[in-house]
């Protein structure tokens, strides 16, 4: 968690590309929840931060979204996840 309003997580590929596939299939799920969190790729890296606007801080769905992009990071790339 960055602070008690945002949760961020770094995570590392082997390549640009796969960051990119990562992000596309992130976007889906975020659509899926009506839930879209900033994303920002630098180069083998893809930063995701997710926070409820409504809620002014965190909520469940914030806490469910950031695993499942973990889970979606450990089924395709092995290497770090930095929180």
């Amino acid at each position: 968690m960055k602070d008690e309003k945002w949760i961020e997580r770094k995570y590392m590929f082997s390549d640009y590309l796969k960051g990119v596939e990562f992000v596309s299939e992130a976007a889906k799920l975020s659509e899926e929840h009506n839930h879209h969190p900033f994303i920002l790729i630098q180069y083998k890296a893809v930063i995701i931060t997710l926070s409820s606007w409504n809620a002014k801080g965190l909520t469940k769905l914030d806490f469910d979204l950031a695993k499942q992009f973990d889970d979606l990071f450990l089924q395709n790339e092995k290497a770090i996840i930095r929180k």
